[in-house]
């Protein structure tokens, strides 16, 4: 789900995987929960007080001045954000690297 339109994540261009900076992520990121935040017409002390947050936590998430992953996550679950975050995750291996090591043993 997107932070800004609830629409599933659209796919980042290749060209700009590699081209961006992490100030230019960070920013990027702040400019998706501010949106989120907006379209649920919160303002950033109730957002930070669901989040369990200090609301200069949410003004640096929000400005891209960096914020920690579990403040990250702590907002964008109070935004119920929570798919967004999934997208982040690496696909589970469809077989256990332990699993095909014994495999290998057993041959």
């Amino acid at each position: 789900m997107s932070l800004t339109t609830g629409a599933p994540p659209r796919a980042i261009r290749p060209e700009l995987r590699t081209r961006r900076t992490v100030d230019e992520w960070e920013l990027e990121v702040g400019k998706a929960v501010r949106a989120a935040r907006k379209q649920q017409r919160l303002t950033q002390a109730e957002l930070a007080q669901r989040s369990d947050v200090s609301e200069n936590t949410i003004r640096n998430l929000e400005t891209g001045k960096g914020s920690t992953l579990g403040s990250l996550i702590r907002v964008t679950r109070s935004l119920d954000m929570l798919d967004w975050i999934d997208t982040l995750t690496p696909p589970a291996p469809a077989v256990s690297p332990l699993e095909a090591l014994a495999a290998s043993r057993r041959r």
